[in-house]
């Protein structure tokens, strides 16, 4: 009876330490962010961690840290201009401006002999 009495002390020691490393797919599971997610805030240097071999941990002050920052968002959405129009006609608009910005280009490179004008005899 001794016995089993120290080895339920021995676990409840165990269990009420606290954890000083994650493994990235047990981040993944607590927080609810993806693997994926958690890799490129690694590769980002926003998320810090420490490998060991293959093994990549998040030590748990840096995971509440992390957590604590957030993060913000650094480009704001693109939305609908304010004049109503869709968003589709906006992107158009903004594909017509760059055939038109590299027409001009190409024109300049013409100019200085750069490029052949097209349909040009040789």
């Amino acid at each position: 009876m001794e016995l089993f009495r120290d080895a339920l002390n021995e676990m409840e020691a165990l269990t009420t330490l606290q954890r000083l490393a994650w493994g990235l797919s047990e981040v993944s599971e607590s927080t609810g962010l993806s693997v994926a997610f958690l890799r490129a805030e690694v590769r980002a240097g926003r998320l810090p961690v420490r490998r060991f071999g293959r093994r990549v941990l998040v030590r748990d002050e840096d995971l509440k840290a992390y957590l604590s920052q957030g993060s913000e968002r650094k480009h704001p959405r693109i939305t609908a201009p304010p004049c109503g129009c869709r968003s589709r006609d906006l992107i158009d608009q903004q594909q017509r401006d760059r055939v038109q910005q590299m027409s001009v280009t190409n024109q300049r490179r013409v100019a200085k002999g750069d490029l052949k004008r097209v349909g040009a005899s040789v």
